[in-house]
């Protein structure tokens, strides 16, 4: 080999070392945004999951000494606001929840916070779930 051929040889290294620490700290930031994407989605789910139940909850909370006769379905507003407040509060997040004649609707709230995105200064994101439950009498599929 001569001088010439060795010392063009010698120019390039080093690239590859830079091409891996820049595809390594890509693939990092990359990661971290799935992980903390799928966290997000995880408590979105949880917040939404949380109010769907908490409803349901406070539908099954029926005026007995109505609907027992055959006069229908209706809810007992201040069971039904008990039991979805009582759901909220065991489930360990905040909301509110409304009963009015036929319908109860929650709505939750909680934060996420990020494992790898809080190193580029994002500490926390907002979560919100909602959901509404509507009483209805049903015979044979129909709604009477």
């Amino acid at each position: 080999m001569t001088r010439r051929t060795s010392h063009r040889l010698r120019e390039d290294t080093g690239n590859l070392s830079i091409y891996f620490v820049v595809l390594t700290f890509s693939m990092i930031v990359v990661l971290g945004m799935v992980v903390d994407l799928g966290g997000f989605v995880r408590a979105q789910q949880h917040a939404d999951a949380a109010a769907q139940e908490a409803a349901r909850t406070g539908a099954q909370q029926i005026d007995g000494a109505y609907a027992i006769p055959g006069y229908g379905v209706r809810l007992d507003a201040d069971r039904a606001q008990n039991a979805t407040d009582g759901y909220l509060a065991a489930s360990g997040l905040e909301g509110t929840s409304t009963v009015a004649e036929d319908m109860i609707t929650v709505e939750t709230r909680s934060t996420y916070e990020p494992i790898f995105l809080s190193a580029m200064g994002f500490t926390e994101f907002q979560v919100r779930g909602k959901a509404k439950t509507r009483i209805t009498r049903v015979f044979r599929g129909e709604e009477i």
